[in-house]
C-alpha cells in the first residue's frame, strides 16, 4: 500500500469515527466531504493536501502553536508547517471546532504514515537533501557537509518545549529513555503517547514506558542556536558553538518513496546491557569477596542482555517503537545452580565500602567515577541449605550488616542501557551510499531506566522555571512582595540541595565500556536536543498565546525529562575510560544502585535529590542523614497515611494519639526502611504521584517556603516536622474558623500544613524515640508543642499553635504576610 493510500485510511477512518475531525479541517478552509474524501483518485488527494491553501485559525484550542508559515495540510519536509501532520500528532488538539471534545483519535501508526508522507512528498534525493542542507545553514553550493544514518529519538512537541519555543516542532535526541515497570505498554490515542497508568489499573501496577527511535539522514555541524540548536542549557560551562553535533535532515523508512529513484530496507538493531552485577562482583573480585570468574561475569544474572526490552508490534505501536518486558521491579539473581549469593563486606567508616547509608552497602566512587554500582542490597541472607532469611526485621541489621561476613544475596532490577543502530539497504542489498561512499551508521544512546513518578513534570521545565522564569520576574519588580523577599534573601537561589541539570544539558561522551561500544569519546553531544535546520525562527508576536499551551499529560523519553549525573543520578551514572592518551568520562548505567530501590530510597529522601523524578520523602521520615528539609512534599495520601496507597509502601507520619497531655506521631525509620523488600512485595505504586502536573509541582515548592517563613525555620528547616501536608477545599471548618478570627479570606489552592519544632521558646520539644516493635521499623515521638499553617495563593498565611502540656491551649490564629 502507498503512503497515500495509508494517509486516506487514516483520514477515512478518523472522519467515520466522528465527523468531529471534518469539522475540524472544514474550520480549517481543508473542505472535506467524508463520501468525495472516500471516492478521491490517489493523485486528487495528493494534489489537495500538497496545494490547497488554508485559513488557519490559531485561535483555535490545540492550534496557537501552529507554524505561522503553514498554509497547506501538508508542506514537504517540513512536519510543523503541515496542519494535517499536527492535527493528527499534538496532544493539544482535542476538540471540535464549537469546543465539544473528540471522540476518535489517531493511532500510532496512523499518525507515522502521515509523518512518513511528509518526507515523502519533497521526492528528495541525496543531493538534494544536502544541498538543501548548505542554504539553510547558509553554506556555499560547494561546501562538503559530513553526512551519515543516524538514530534518533524523536517526538512531536508543543512550542514551548521545543529548541526554538516559537512553535510545535519535532524534536530529536541522539539519547532515548524507555522506563521498567510491572505491566504491559499502554498507548493513549488521545495523549498520542504512553500512560504509566490507566483508569482501572491495581493501585500497584506501574506500566512500561516505551521509546521511539527513528532513522534519518543526518548531517554534522557546530552548535547553531538560530537553525536546529541545541535546546539551550543552563549549565554556564557549555559552549555548544563549539560542539559538533549530528542534526537530521530527511526521516528514512522502507519502500520505493522515502529518497527519490530508491528503494530502501531501513532497519533499526538493538543492544541493550544490565550490567549492575557484573561491575559489583568485578569490585567484590577485587577487594577479596568473591571469586566469578572472568567468563561467568559475562553471563546472566552478572551480565543481562535478554528480556530487557523488545521491538514493539508495528500494528499496535508502529515502527521503531522499544517496549521494555514488564518484569517485577525487583527479582532474586539466580542461575542453574540456584540463587546467586556473595560475601557482605564489613563496612567502614572510611573504607570502600562505608557505613553511612547501613544497612544499605555503600561503594566509594573513584574518584567521582562510578565503575560500580553505588548502592547495593545485603539485607537477604542466604544460608548454608540454600533458604534465605530476611535480616529486615532483626532489631539488630544495622549492626549486622556493617559487621557484613555473611552470604548475601544479589538482587536484579530490569534497568539497561545500550544503543540502537540503524540499518539502511538498497533494493539491491548493497548498504546505502553518497558520493561514492557507504554512509556510516551512528547509533543513539538508549537507556531502559526507573520509573519516572513524576511523569507529566519535566525536569527540565522545573529548572526553567526556579533558575530563569523567577528570577527575571524578580529583577523586574512583578513578584508578590512575599516572593521577592525570597529571591533577595538567597532562599531562593538554595530551593534545592543540589542543582542536577537535566540529560540533555550533559556534554559526556555515551557508554564508552558497553560491549562492542559504537560510541566514540570525542562524541560528547549524544543527550542534547536538536531540531531540523530550518531558516531564522519566526519571531512571535509579544501578545501571543504560544507559550501558554498547555504542556501534554504524558512522560516523555527525551534526556531533558530526564536526570543528569552526578552523585551518581536516577537514569544513568558516569564512568571513566582510561587508557594511554588520558581519562575519558562517559555515561554508564551501571553506576546506580542494585537494584534501584536501594537508589531510589536515598535519592528520595535527600530533599527531592531528582527534582520531576523521585519523591521528596524528607517529610517521611523524622531524621535523613545529610538533609536540607523539605522542598516538594508529599501529600498525606501519597505518603500513606490517607486515602489510596504511598508511593513507596511506608506509612508516612501521623498522630497515633492527642489528648491533653501529649501528642504522639509515629514515623518509619529511616535507616530500617526496605525499598527492595517493598518492590518485592509489590508495595510500589505510581497512581497518586502519576496525576501531579507541573503547575501544582511548583505550587509545593512555594507553598513549603512560605510556611517555613511563617514558622520562623527558614534557616533551619531541618529542624521542622511535617506530620500533615495537604490540599484542603473552602469550607471546612477549621479554615472557617481561621478566616473569621483573622478577617483574612485565602484564595485557592489552599494548603494545610500541620508538624512540629523539634525546640519551643528555646526547650526541647520532642521526647526520644520509642521503637513501636521489636523490629525498630517505626518510632514514636511525644510531641509538646505542634503548629498548623493554611497557605492560599494570596500575600498572607494563616498560623496558630497548639500545645500538649496538659492544657491543650490553642493560640489565636495570626496572619504572617509571608
Amino acid at each position: 500500500m502507498t503512503l497515500i493510500q495509508k494517509v486516506k485510511n487514516a483520514l477515512v477512518r478518523l472522519c467515520t469515527a466522528d465527523r468531529g475531525w471534518l469539522e475540524l479541517f472544514n474550520h480549517h478552509g481543508a473542505q472535506f466531504d467524508l463520501s468525495t474524501l472516500e471516492q478521491l483518485s490517489d493523485n486528487d488527494l495528493k494534489n489537495k493536501l500538497l496545494n490547497q491553501t488554508l485559513n488557519i485559525d490559531t485561535l483555535m484550542p490545540g492550534f496557537g502553536d501552529f507554524h505561522p508559515q503553514g498554509k497547506h495540510l501538508i508542506t514537504p519536509a517540513k512536519p510543523a508547517e503541515s496542519l494535517l501532520y499536527h492535527a493528527l500528532a499534538s496532544a493539544n488538539v482535542l476538540t471540535k471546532p464549537d469546543g465539544f471534545e473528540l471522540q476518535a483519535f489517531p493511532s500510532r501508526l496512523e499518525i507515522e504514515a502521515v509523518e512518513n508522507f511528509v518526507f515523502a512528498a519533497e521526492e528528495a534525493t541525496l543531493d538534494s537533501i544536502v544541498q538543501h542542507a548548505r542554504s539553510v545553514m547558509g553554506f556555499p553550493d560547494n561546501t562538503e557537509i559530513e553526512i551519515a544514518i543516524c538514530s534518533f529519538s524523536a517526538e512531536y512537541r508543543v512550542a514551548q518545549a521545543t529548541v526554538h519555543g516559537t512553535h510545535a516542532d519535532m524534536c530529536f535526541s541522539r539519547t532515548g529513555i524507555a522506563r521498567v515497570g510491572t505491566q504491559a505498554a499502554v498507548y493513549s490515542p488521545q495523549l498520542r503517547g504512553y500512560s504509566v497508568f490507566e483508569q482501572g489499573d491495581d493501585s500497584h501496577q506501574i506500566r512500561v514506558l516505551p521509546c521511539h527511535f527513528s532513522p534519518y539522514i543526518a548531517a554534522r555541524f557546530k552548535g547553531r542556536q538560530d537553525r536546529f540548536g541545541p535546546v539551550a542549557a543552563f549549565n554556564d560551562r557549555v559552549n555548544d558553538s563549539h560542539n559538533e553535533f549530528w542534526v537530521p535532515l530527511h526521516k528514512l523508512f522502507s519502500g520505493n518513496e522515502c529518497i527519490h529513484g530508491m528503494t530502501l530496507n531501513v532497519e533499526q538493531h538493538v543492544s541493550l546491557y544490565n550490567q549492575k552485577l557484573e561491575k559489583f562482583a568485578q569490585l567484590l573480585n577485587r577487594e577479596g569477596f568473591s571469586d566469578v570468574q572472568p567468563a561467568e561475569l559475562e553471563q546472566a544474572p552478572y551480565r543481562v542482555t535478554d528480556l530487557l526490552a523488545n521491538w514493539g508490534d508495528v500494528d499496535s505501536f508502529g515502527n521503531g517503537v522499544l517496549v521494555p518486558v514488564a518484569h517485577p521491579l525487583v527479582s532474586a539473581a539466580s542461575n542453574d545452580d540456584g540463587l546467586v549469593a556473595f560475601e557482605a563486606p564489613k563496612m567502614t567508616s572510611g573504607g570502600i565500602f562505608y557505613d553511612s547509608f547501613a544497612p544499605s552497602l555503600a561503594m566509594q566512587s573513584d574518584g567521582g567515577a562510578r565503575p560500580w554500582p553505588e548502592y547495593a542490597h545485603v539485607r537477604e541472607q542466604v544460608n548454608s541449605d540454600g533458604s534465605v532469611t530476611s535480616l529486615t526485621d532483626n532489631p539488630d541489621v544495622i549492626d549486622i550488616t556493617k559487621q557484613g561476613g555473611y552470604q548475601a544475596l544479589h538482587y536484579l532490577d530490569y534497568a539497561a542501557d545500550g544503543f540502537v543502530t540503524p540499518k539502511v539497504t538498497t533494493g539491491t542489498g548493497a548498504p546505502l551510499s553518497f558520493a561514492g561512499s557507504v554512509l556510516e551508521s551512528v547509533s543513539a544512546y538508549s537507556l531502559v531506566s526507573a520509573p519516572d513518578f513524576f511523569p507529566k513534570v519535566r525536569q527540565r521545565f522545573v529548572y526553567s522555571w526556579w533558575k530563569n522564569d523567577i528570577p527575571n520576574l524578580a529583577s523586574s519588580g512583578k513578584l508578590p512582595q512575599w516572593w521577592q523577599w525570597l529571591v533577595d534573601n538567597g532562599y531562593w537561589d538554595n530551593v534545592w540541595r543540589a542543582e542536577p541539570l537535566p540529560l540533555s544539558d550533559i556534554r559526556v561522551a555515551a557508554n564508552l565500556q558497553l560491549p562492542d561500544s559504537p560510541f566514540a569519546p570525542e562524541d560528547k553531544t549524544v543527550s542534547a536536543i536538536v531540531c531540523i535546520p530550518q531558516l531564522q525562527v519566526t519571531e512571535v508576536n509579544a501578545n501571543s498565546d504560544i507559550k501558554k499551551m498547555a504542556h501534554p499529560k504524558r512522560n516523555t523519553y527525551l534526556p531533558d525529562g530526564a536526570a543528569g549525573i552526578f552523585a551518581p543520578g536516577w537514569d544513568t551514572s558516569f564512568d571513566k575510560l582510561t587508557n594511554a592518551q588520558g581519562s575519558v568520562n562517559h555515561l554508564a548505567a551501571y553506576g546506580l544502585g542494585s537494584p534501584f530501590p536501594e537508589d531510589a530510597k536515598l535519592c528520595a529522601a535527600l530533599s527531592t535529590f531528582w527534582p520531576a523524578a523521585a519523591p521528596d520523602t524528607t517529610r517521611t521520615f523524622f531524621s535523613v542523614p545529610f538533609s536540607a528539609g523539605s522542598v516538594v512534599p508529599l501529600t498525606d495520601d501519597e505518603s500513606g497515611t490517607g486515602q489510596g496507597a504511598s508511593w513507596d509502601g511506608l506509612k508516612g507520619p501521623h498522630y497515633v494519639d492527642r489528648n491533653a497531655e501529649h501528642s504522639i506521631v509515629q514515623y518509619p525509620d529511616y535507616p530500617r526502611a526496605d525499598y527492595t523488600r517493598n518492590a518485592l512485595d509489590g508495595l510500589f505504586s505510581i497512581e497518586q504521584t502519576s496525576k501531579i502536573t507541573l503547575e501544582e509541582y511548583k505550587r509545593r515548592i512555594v507553598v513549603m517556603l512560605r510556611a517555613y517563613r511563617a514558622i520562623d525555620m527558614l534557616d533551619s528547616k531541618n529542624s521542622a516536622h511535617i506530620v500533615s501536608f495537604k490540599q484542603v477545599n473552602l469550607g471546612i471548618e477549621e479554615l472557617e474558623q481561621a478566616q473569621e478570627r483573622t478577617g483574612v479570606e485565602l484564595s485557592g489552592p489552599i494548603y494545610r500544613l500541620e508538624g512540629f519544632n523539634d525546640q519551643f521558646n528555646q526547650q526541647s520539644n520532642v521526647s526520644h524515640p520509642i521503637p513501636t516493635d521489636a523490629t525498630k521499623h517505626y518510632a514514636r515521638y511525644q510531641v509538646g508543642v505542634s503548629w498548623v499553617v493554611f497557605v492560599g495563593a494570596g500575600d498572607n498565611v494563616l498560623v496558630r499553635f497548639i500545645l500538649g502540656d496538659g492544657s491543650v491551649q490553642r493560640s489565636n490564629w495570626v496572619i504572617r504576610d509571608v
